[in-house]
């Protein structure tokens, strides 16, 4: 499991924010990890009428080994989404 110092920094703010010990919210953040391969999304997952399953669609994941974590409103634009996400994964 990666230790680096941004995953030890979510850790203890988590465990400061649960009121659990680190090594425990790091354990646990560890075991609930997903991510969504780049490649089995669709510009559809980003529209706000799509009512499929994204958890569907992720998988167990490392942490420290996920190339990024996109956050993002049902309000923003999904074409201007897709576009700047298919951008990124060409780098």
């Amino acid at each position: 499991m990666d230790t680096s110092g941004e995953t030890s920094a979510a850790a203890l703010l988590s465990a400061q924010l649960n009121d659990v010990p680190a090594d425990e919210a790091l354990r646990a953040g560890g075991q609930r990890f997903r991510c969504v391969d780049f490649r089995h999304l669709k510009k559809v997952h980003l529209r706000r009428s799509y009512d499929g399953d994204l958890h569907a669609l992720s998988q167990p994941a490392t942490l420290g080994l996920v190339d990024a974590f996109v956050s993002h409103s049902w309000h923003d634009d999904a074409d201007a989404k897709w576009a700047v996400l298919r951008e990124w994964a060409r780098c």
